[in-house]
């Protein structure tokens, strides 16, 4: 089939008669007479209908899906919802580790009247922690934190002001003469876990029950689990 147009480098083919007939002047035969007509129109036709098939899938498609945002407004709600109670087991965690904070800080430094425990205990856990270094310092003992103080904190429910919670700590600390700072025992890398309650109180949450559960020696238990 000859060429409509040359390019460099092809072969120079006759050149095509592009004239208008004249008036009672035959019209000349096809410029490809060697393509089918016919065949060319009907392809046309075969990627004009292809082309209108497309566009009405693409705008349904486009139409279910505006639809099924409009008519379905909840997830965002629910999204919302769920964003704010990760925010609030977020405060909750946080207020127990200022807790764990002011209690590690009173047991080494043998202090029951250190500063923030009424801040972030109650009730008779605040009893409870005051009693605990009391009862060490009267023996002229205080508590050294050693290397290792890890803790995982699990929000397990919160009921209204009260929120109970799961802590698996890892640490090796041991307890030190105050006076001289003599080792009372060898520190010893250990796995506690420990269950709490937490309740608000004029907006802050603060511990008001903490239990140990079992106790393991090395980091294992719930510190693998």
């Amino acid at each position: 089939m000859p060429k409509p147009t040359s390019h460099p480098g092809d072969e120079m083919s006759a050149p095509l008669d592009v004239r208008e007939p004249a008036e009672g002047e035959e019209a000349p035969a096809d410029r490809w007479p060697d393509v089918d007509q016919d065949a060319l129109a009907r392809g046309g036709r075969f990627v004009l209908g292809l082309v209108v098939v497309c566009l009405l899938f693409v705008a349904v498609v486009g139409f279910i899906a505006w639809r099924n945002h409009n008519d379905n407004p909840a997830p965002a709600k629910n999204r919302t919802a769920t964003t704010a109670a990760m925010t609030e087991e977020q405060r909750i965690i946080d207020a127990y580790r200022r807790y764990e904070a002011v209690d590690f800080a009173a047991l080494a430094a043998g202090n029951p009247e250190q500063p923030g425990y009424a801040d972030y205990a109650t009730g008779q856990q605040l009893v409870a922690a005051r009693d605990a270094v009391r009862q060490l310092r009267d023996q002229g003992i205080v508590l050294h934190l050693g290397t290792v103080n890890d803790s995982k904190i699990t929000v397990e429910s919160i009921d209204g002001d009260i929120a109970h919670l799961r802590i698996c700590g890892v640490d090796n600390g041991y307890p030190v003469r105050a006076t001289t700072g003599e080792s009372l025992a060898p520190s010893q890398l250990a796995t506690t876990l420990e269950k709490a309650d937490m309740v608000r109180e004029g907006g802050s949450w603060k511990a008001s029950y903490v239990t140990r559960v079992q106790q393991w020696p090395g980091r294992a238990g719930c510190a693998v689990q």
